[in-house]
Protein backbone atom coordinates (compact mmCIF):
# COMPACT_ATOMS: atom_id res chain seq x y z
CA UNK A 1 0.00 0.00 0.00
CA UNK A 2 1.39 3.21 -0.64
CA UNK A 3 1.27 6.35 1.52
CA UNK A 4 -1.15 8.03 -0.25
CA UNK A 5 -3.35 5.16 -0.12
CA UNK A 6 -2.92 4.85 3.33
CA UNK A 7 -4.13 8.30 4.08
CA UNK A 8 -7.07 7.76 2.29
CA UNK A 9 -7.66 4.78 4.13
CA UNK A 10 -7.73 6.29 7.11
CA UNK A 11 -10.08 9.77 5.89
CA UNK A 12 -12.46 6.68 5.24
CA UNK A 13 -12.48 5.75 8.47
CA UNK A 14 -12.88 8.87 9.90
CA UNK A 15 -15.66 9.83 7.69
CA UNK A 16 -17.50 6.30 8.65
CA UNK A 17 -16.71 7.04 12.46
CA UNK A 18 -18.26 10.81 11.95
CA UNK A 19 -21.39 9.60 9.86
CA UNK A 20 -21.99 6.65 12.44
CA UNK A 21 -21.86 9.39 15.49
CA UNK A 22 -24.16 11.79 13.11
CA UNK A 23 -26.93 8.77 12.69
Amino acid sequence: MTQSEEELDEDVKEAVKTKLEDT
